[in-house]
C-alpha cells in the first residue's frame, strides 16, 4: 500500500507504485507538490515517462528514493487531517494504529 499527502493534507491510499491515482497531474507530481511513501516507509519520487513539446511532464511512473524508514510513513500520516475513503482503514486512526504496530514489530526483531 502506498500513500500520498496531498496539500491539503489529505492521504490517498493505493495499492501499487504502478497505479497511482488517476487525480494527480504528472506536472504537479515533478513540482514535488506531493509526498509518497509506503507502508514500510520507502519514500517514491515521479519520473517523467513522456512529455509535450519536450519539457511538459503528461505522464510519469513512480520510483523508490533512499532507504525506507517507518518513522518517515508515520510521520506522513502524523501530518494528515482527512483520509480518503479507500478498501483498507476507515479513518486515520486505523491508519496510525497499522503503522505504529508495524513500528512495535520492527523495534521486537532487531
Amino acid at each position: 500500500m502506498i500513500m500520498v499527502l496531498l496539500d491539503e493534507p489529505t492521504i490517498i491510499l493505493f495499492d501499487s507504485q504502478d497505479n497511482p491515482p488517476d487525480c494527480l497531474e504528472a506536472v504537479d507530481v515533478m513540482n514535488g507538490e506531493y509526498f509518497f511513501c509506503d507502508d514500510d516507509g520507502q519514500r517514491y519520487v515521479g519520473a517523467v515517462t513522456r512529455s509535450v513539446g519536450g519539457s511538459y511532464p503528461v505522464e510519469y511512473r513512480l520510483r523508490p528514493d533512499g532507504e525506507p524508514s517507518l518513522s518517515l510513513a508515520m510521520n506522513l500520516a502524523e501530518t494528515a487531517v482527512m483520509l480518503v475513503p479507500n478498501p483498507w482503514y476507515a479513518d486515520l486512526e486505523s491508519l496510525h494504529r497499522h503503522l505504529k504496530n508495524r513500528s512495535i514489530v520492527g523495534a521486537r526483531i532487531r
